[in-house]
């Protein structure tokens, strides 16, 4: 890990970027002197109004079993942990459970959350020096917080339970901890609750498809250019008829595209719609991802527990509930299959030689089908999009006996949008292949350096994804899940 730390605290917490960047490990996240303070405050807080009436979580049982008195001390708080850690599926990437503490931190960092300091400075500790805890993907339904995630995670870095990937292999935590000078924790009363009730897995899944989708949807308009300027088409589609209506995303588009010279003359007065209408489709797609960029940096600027301190009391409530990242991840995804389903009907296009100006699949003398099964492999993923495309917040299911009975799925929701994010990556690499096989064909210049052939489309493909998407988008889209 660098030894770059961003300071984060009340007034300074983590925006996109950094999210996703802390996730990459450039960057690790350390409470600010001042976020420590507000942090020793809110627990004293707690313990104060504790004295005097019953709390949830302190020496409670939790969910629909609330009403029970438990007994207060360490290894209630470790049963806590324990029972809450029953995640499933694959591993997560290395990058999501380091986004994941990276937020983690943020939201603890904004003195709402009745911890110690030192349980945040801890957690700040283990992702300076590289320890990432090995958690379960699936798990968190979006609301009583990112509760099997968090508690996969803290367990190992709190408490030493589990294994975690440390120094390149596989240790177990406690061993990863004693490394790096940590000795498990006895967690106080109502700080298992505290630490895992949060929206920090949510943050980071969608943070992460937010980054991805501005970096796609800028990728798409550069391969479209490189596109429009591999055939001929009519370049009035981008002037300054594109800025007539009001939205800015449209006109910063249009405004990209204008210039692009057509190879030939222009060979119709309108352009298919997957070519005339880039400006309108891939303006509201950035517009979108915006306003999704600012719910994400706006939760990970927030308290997101249950009870929340605020205003020097303890609030019962619900800031655990993630229904603003779950339309900001649904967002997301609406965007990214709108611009896929355009690059994938361009594509098509593409294969007609009254588009190209070559010939039908570009297939020269002696060609079997040309590029024809480029664009089929493009509508086989193409299809997942339009399969991934049905909204998971919508698929809110009943927990705790009813009691929990609004959970919008956030983290399905960022990992399909995610999802949707890697398929558009493939099918931006099958377009810019089959734009440098026009070029070649036309005799023009290839300036991606692609050199696509119909005699090795995939190997084209490949080429073109890793000159089109820069390394850590790729490092994002390809390790959702870990690789032993």
């Amino acid at each position: 890990m660098p030894g770059n730390a961003i300071e984060v605290g009340p007034r300074r917490c983590l925006g996109v970027d950094e999210i996703v960047e802390a996730g990459l490990g450039r960057y690790s996240v350390r409470p600010s002197p001042e976020a420590l303070e507000a942090v020793r405050r809110a627990r004293g807080i707690y313990l104060e109004e504790a004295r005097r009436r019953p709390l949830y979580g302190y020496c409670t049982g939790l969910g629909a079993l609330q009403g029970s008195r438990q007994p207060c001390g360490p290894r209630y708080e470790e049963r806590v942990m324990a029972e809450h850690a029953a995640g499933m599926g694959p591993l997560a990437g290395e990058w999501v459970v380091r986004g994941f503490m990276a937020v983690w931190i943020s939201q603890a960092s904004s003195g709402g959350h009745p911890l110690r300091p030192e349980l945040v400075v801890r957690v700040s500790k283990a992702l300076e020096e590289g320890l990432v805890p090995l958690v379960p993907l699936y798990g968190s339904v979006g609301a009583s917080g990112d509760l099997a995630p968090s508690a996969h995670a803290l367990q190992c870095i709190l408490l030493g339970r589990g294994k975690a990937l440390f120094r390149g292999r596989i240790a177990e935590c406690s061993e990863a901890l004693s490394s790096i000078g940590l000795e498990p924790l006895d967690l106080e009363p109502g700080e298992a609750l505290a630490a895992i009730n949060n929206t920090a897995w949510s943050t980071a899944l969608t943070a992460a498809a937010v980054w991805a989708g501005l970096r796609l949807v800028e990728a798409s308009i550069s391969v479209a250019r490189y596109t429009l300027e591999s055939i001929p088409f009519n370049p009035e589609e981008f002037g300054a008829g594109a800025e007539a209506k009001k939205h800015p995303g449209q006109a910063r588009v249009a405004r990209l595209l204008r210039g692009a010279k057509p190879a030939g003359s222009p060979g119709r007065l309108q352009d298919p719609y997957s070519i005339r209408c880039i400006p309108q489709v891939y303006g509201a797609s950035l517009e979108a991802l915006e306003w999704a960029a600012s719910v994400v940096e706006r939760e990970a600027c927030s308290p997101t527990t249950n009870p929340v301190i605020q205003g020097g009391r303890a609030w019962h409530g619900c800031n655990f509930h993630t229904a603003y990242l779950a339309l900001a991840a649904e967002a997301v995804k609406a965007s990214l299959v709108q611009v896929a389903n355009m690059v994938s009907y361009r594509l098509e296009r593409l294969m007609d030689s009254r588009i190209n100006g070559v010939s039908d699949f570009l297939a020269g003398e002696g060609s079997s089908v040309g590029a024809m099964i480029v664009q089929y492999s493009a509508a086989a993923i193409a299809a997942e999009a339009r399969a991934e495309a049905f909204p998971r917040s919508a698929e809110w299911l009943a927990t705790s006996l009813g009691h929990e009975d609004s959970n919008p799925m956030t983290p399905n929701a960022a990992l399909s949008a995610l999802r949707v994010a890697w398929i558009l990556s493939w099918l931006l690499s099958a377009e810019a292949a089959v734009a440098s096989m026009i070029r070649r064909a036309r005799g023009l210049r290839d300036p991606l350096g692609v050199e696509a052939s119909p005699e090795d489309p995939s190997g084209s493909v490949y080429r073109a994804r890793e000159r089109i998407l820069p390394e850590e988008l790729r490092v994002i889209l390809d390790n959702t899940t870990l690789h032993l």
